[in-house]
């Protein structure tokens, strides 16, 4: 709920759509960053043998970082209605009819379809990669960093994409360099016996940068494309339903993360019964 409420302010406070393209960007790196907070910098703590409980009570302070939003959006309460603004209460959007016109919103059913099995892609790529550090014996620190560090400066360049070509150009840019990724990745995992363990690391860097180049701007877009979808439906109806958006989109992708997380045994299983048929004689 105090996500929905947050995602909620992009289209209250982003006046043009330059202003909701660099919130979502400087949001894509603050996701980043706790990305790196926990994929990279606790796995070291706890490799140190540090206790996962006092790690977690380090990083618990990081959540008074939430409260910023509530200083820095100074408006006058709507409660009371706002002097020179008549506020009618029969334009009061009630959670049913917020349901039912994000339903009857064609372009945003389909956006929700591509978000869905985009996160899909992203939580096997999040998950796999543990599969891929536990069979090849990777550094964990080094190629997760290789993923995240970059993803602040290729924003820069998915931005200019944006502006150049347009969004559906630069959606599908980030599919196909994110596919790269996702295939070098898979490559590791099956030359990892051939190769010296700084070659496959190399690879692996590899393979992670260009992956970088695609999670930043994933998690730009499922901000942006919704915010300038609800502020459509309110300029051309008049209604606000941003939070019941974000809410639709958070079903779909859990539901789609779900599906990926118990993906991934069924592929652990199918890989071990490989790997036995052909040790067995």
């Amino acid at each position: 709920l105090t996500m929905l409420t947050f995602y909620a302010t992009f289209s209250e406070v982003c006046e043009t759509e330059q202003d909701t393209v660099f919130l979502s960007n400087a949001k894509s790196v603050c996701d980043v960053v706790y990305f790196i907070l926990g994929f990279a910098l606790v796995p070291v703590f706890v490799s140190m043998g540090v206790n996962i409980r006092y790690v977690a009570l380090m990083f618990l302070p990081l959540s008074l970082l939430m409260l910023i939003p509530m200083f820095m959006l100074k408006e006058k309460s709507t409660k009371e209605g706002i002097e020179g603004v008549e506020v009618q209460k029969s334009d009061a959007l009630s959670l049913g009819k917020a349901i039912k016109y994000s339903l009857k919103n064609k372009d945003f059913i389909y956006w929700m379809c591509t978000a869905a099995v985009m996160n899909f892609g992203l939580q096997l790529f999040l998950g796999g990669i543990n599969e891929l550090f536990s069979s090849t014996g990777l550094n964990m620190t080094v190629v997760m960093a290789s993923s995240f560090v970059p993803v602040p400066f290729t924003l820069i360049l998915y931005n200019k994409i944006v502006k150049k070509f347009g969004l559906g150009f630069a959606y599908k840019y980030i599919l196909s360099i994110f596919s790269v990724g996702m295939i070098v990745m898979f490559v590791c995992t099956q030359i990892h016996t051939l190769i010296s363990p700084t070659a496959l690391t190399a690879i692996a860097i590899c393979g992670g940068i260009f992956v970088s180049f695609a999670i930043g701007a994933f998690f730009s877009v499922t901000y942006t494309i919704p915010t300038h979808l609800a502020a459509k439906e309110k300029e051309e109806k008049g209604i606000s339903v941003a939070p019941m958006y974000f809410a639709v989109q958070g079903l779909f992708e859990g539901v789609s993360a779900g599906i990926a997380t118990g993906f991934l045994p069924i592929l652990d299983i199918i890989s071990s019964y490989q790997t036995n048929a052909k040790t067995s004689p």
